[in-house]
Formats: C-alpha cells, sequence, structure tokens
C-alpha cells in the first residue's frame, strides 16, 4: 500500500491543476446545439445522450447538473490509470491519498507522460505494471462533470452506456470498495441500455455481441489468473531472476495453450496482442471480480428505478462492509 508522502501532495496538485483546466474548456451544449457551425455527427450524439440523461434522470440517477457541458479533448484519453502489482501474486497495490482514509486499487494521470514514467519508474523497482487509457470519469459529484470528445466513440449504445456507468458512480459510491463500486456501475448500465433501447432490436442484439465477446475475455483472464495462482503457490519467489523467467515460460505456454484451443478469429487477434503480467490480470479483477450477485434483486424489483431505490435503501440499514458483502455470490 502506498500512502500519502510530499510526491503524492504533489501529485494532488497536479491533478487538481488539470482537473480545472479540463473544466476550463467547457461549452454549454444548449448554445452549441443552436450554432450552424456544429457538424452533424456532434449534434445527434448530443440528442441522444440528452435523451439518455434525461431518462437516467427520470430513473433516479443523481444527474441534474452533469452533462450539459462539453469538452472537445486534444486526445483519444482523458487520463491514464496505472495499475501495480508484485511479481509473485495477482494482487493490486493500493494507492491511498486523505491519510490513508481513501484507496484506490491504481493511480490515474491527466499527462500521458506523467504515467509513462511512472509506469517505467514502477517496473524498475520489480513490479507488474499495466498502464490503460480511460475515455471517462466520475467526479462523484464533487464538480458538474461535463460530457467529453473520448466519450463519444465506438457504436451509439457505447456512449449511452459509457454516461449510465459514470452517473451511477455519482449516484451510489462505497468508499474503498472499488472492485465493488465498477462491478455494480457495470451491470446498472447494462441494465439501463437495454432499458433504453428496448424499442430497437437491432441495438440490443449488437449490445449483446458486445456483451458476448466481453464475456469470453472474462472467461480467458479467469483461466489466466487461477492457472497463475496455482504456480505461485509451488514456486518459491526468492530466487528473483530464476523466478521470473519461469513464470514468463509458464506466461507463454498458458497463452499458447488458449491460442490452439479458440476459433474466433476476433478473439484470435486479442490473444495475441495480449501480454500478461500480474499488474494486468489485477487491473481485470477491479471490474470483473469477485463474483457479485445483483440479478436477484434486480429481479425481485423488477425495473431498474425499483433497484436503484432498493440499493440505496439497504446501503442505508446495512452500511458500506455489510452492503457490500450481502451481494457476494457466496452469501446468496
Amino acid at each position: 500500500m502506498f500512502t500519502l508522502t510530499s510526491c503524492q501532495i504533489s501529485y494532488l496538485y497536479r491533478s487538481a491543476i488539470e482537473q480545472v483546466k479540463i473544466l476550463n474548456k467547457k461549452k454549454d451544449i444548449s448554445k452549441m446545439r443552436t450554432s450552424k457551425a456544429l457538424s452533424k455527427d456532434l449534434a445527434y450524439k448530443f440528442e441522444v445522450l440528452d435523451k439518455a440523461r434525461k431518462s437516467l434522470e427520470a430513473q433516479g440517477f443523481e444527474i441534474t447538473d452533469k452533462y450539459q457541458t462539453y469538452v472537445e479533448l486534444d486526445r483519444p484519453y482523458v487520463s491514464y490509470l496505472l495499475t501495480i502489482a508484485h511479481p509473485y501474486e495477482i494482487h493490486p497495490q493500493d494507492f491511498c491519498f486523505l491519510f490513508g482514509s481513501v484507496c484506490f486499487p491504481y493511480i490515474g494521470y491527466f499527462s500521458l507522460e506523467e504515467a509513462q514514467e511512472k509506469h517505467k519508474h514502477y517496473k524498475e523497482q520489480g513490479f507488474d505494471a499495466y498502464l490503460r487509457g480511460v475515455t471517462a470519469y466520475s467526479s462523484l459529484g464533487y464538480f458538474s462533470d461535463p460530457l467529453l470528445s473520448s466519450m463519444l466513440s465506438g457504436p451509439e449504445y457505447q456512449w449511452v452506456d459509457t454516461l449510465a456507468h459514470e452517473s451511477f458512480h455519482g449516484t451510489l459510491f462505497v468508499r474503498n470498495h472499488v472492485e465493488f463500486n465498477e462491478s455494480l456501475a457495470v451491470f446498472v448500465a447494462q441494465k439501463f441500455v437495454e432499458f433504453f433501447y428496448k424499442k430497437q432490436p437491432q441495438v440490443l442484439k449488437a449490445q449483446a455481441g458486445d456483451h458476448k465477446f466481453r464475456k469470453k475475455i472474462h472467461e480467458i483472464f479467469e483461466v489466466l489468473t487461477v492457472k497463475m495462482k496455482a504456480w505461485y503457490q509451488s514456486h518459491d519467489p526468492r530466487s528473483t531472476e530464476f523466478f521470473l523467467k519461469r513464470r514468463e515460460e509458464y506466461f507463454l505456454k498458458i497463452k499458447n495453450e488458449l491460442i490452439h484451443s479458440i476459433t474466433d478469429a476476433k478473439l484470435l487477434r486479442f490473444i495475441h496482442q495480449f501480454k500478461v503480467n500480474n499488474a494486468r490480470l489485477a487491473a481485470h479483477q477491479v471490474y470483473f471480480g469477485p463474483s457479485y450477485n445483483f440479478e436477484n434483486l434486480y429481479k425481485q424489483t423488477q425495473d431498474l428505478s425499483s433497484f436503484l431505490k432498493a440499493l440505496k435503501k439497504r446501503h442505508e440499514e446495512l452500511g458500506d462492509k455489510k452492503f457490500v458483502k450481502s451481494f457476494l455470490a457466496s452469501q446468496e
């Protein structure tokens, strides 16, 4: 665990400055929509997401003053997340702020150059490291979040999914339970997309295909994680150089086994490009593990609006830890 130091105070200061820079670029979407200079493509995206924003608000998402402004970024990602893990275990190292009271299993940077420098730094310190770009983030209600150009890539339902995902973070967030928050936001966003496009079966078909592919990716990560955890239990990490050499050989062995067992061309392309390390596996677990059962409560409430009310009520009654535990599949 990495706790607050003078360097991290500097990090928080730099992050705040970059956040302000983004907010200072905001433009009022309602005014932009009346301008003749607005492209048809962006006008259409604003129209779709305005409908989605109003629908989210009607369902009980706390989104009243959010996503009514727009920021055109000069890059495909708004920020970059760095995950690090020890080379002998699949567990992300926490980065803690506010004197250890708030922790995350990653650290974010607005600057790609700074993110790459830190990625290199932690690798030199002996950690596995994984760096990825992110297209959106939530200020958890501290700011009036703008719509970002980076949120508008991919098919239409993905814009709506991203909007719902980030809006949910501002609606319900359990401190120091990032894995739970992300898993629940993924679930809620998927349910909202299904609700929003219920009269457009072709969109739902495309979404289902994307979900099916992501499920296959998740299964691959599960195989890798289970096999590597078993391997670590039977190998001594004290002889570092020999241990890392044997580990890389085993990583490659599993990867080749997967390649020979898969026939889906899209999945094969992913596997061929995929570089395995503990940080990459740990980063995946933030979004897709452990296994939480949200479906039972959703079926009991029968619709998204009632589900959100039930979530808030259960959270208020149980408190953070018991609330999270109540959704663990092992507790059902």
